[in-house]
């Protein structure tokens, strides 16, 4: 017996979402309209699909997308946000901000973060074992006076491994 064409495993029963869910990021990447990112939450079965601009019939682009988007959508919710910073845009900060940090901020040590589409920013994350070290980052972020910057703090626990991997 041969097996020319594996059966994809699906343990999670959501295979065919998923698949959707990756469709509409497809069609939203080709759309000439800016998208500020896509999540999806699953226990409300809803699909975000975040916009740069208006969403309520504006632009007969953004018309022709959520069209496109409801019609791969089967059996789930599609909602859409208007954002005001596209995802290319903001990973592009994050990707600069990152590899320079050397050079506008103290050090290359006690921050991490990236762009976060649920808040259409770049979040900066300082650890705060030091609040000289930190404070140095918080005044350094705040002289870039970039409304696409937020920042948060947090004190680590002595003790506890920090996980390695996935999410």
């Amino acid at each position: 017996m041969r097996f020319e064409d594996p059966v994809p495993l699906d343990v999670t029963g959501t295979y065919d979402l998923q698949q959707q869910i990756d469709e509409i990021g497809r069609i939203v990447a080709a759309s000439p309209v800016p998208d500020g990112g896509l999540s999806w939450d699953h226990e409300s079965r809803v699909v975000v699909v975040r916009l740069v601009g208006a969403v309520n019939g504006a632009s007969a682009d953004v018309e022709r997308l959520k069209y496109a988007v409801l019609a791969a959508a089967d059996g789930f919710v599609v909602k859409f946000v208007s954002v005001r910073y596209s995802r290319a845009e903001l990973q592009a900060l994050a990707d600069r901000l990152f590899s320079t940090m050397d050079r506008w901020g103290p050090s290359r040590e006690g921050i991490g973060g990236g762009w976060d589409c649920d808040t259409n920013r770049v979040v900066i994350v300082i650890r705060r074992d030091s609040d000289e070290t930190a404070q140095a980052w918080i005044n350094a972020i705040e002289a870039l006076h970039d409304p696409r910057i937020r920042f948060e703090t947090y004190i680590p626990i002595p003790g506890a491994r920090r996980r390695r991997g996935g999410r």
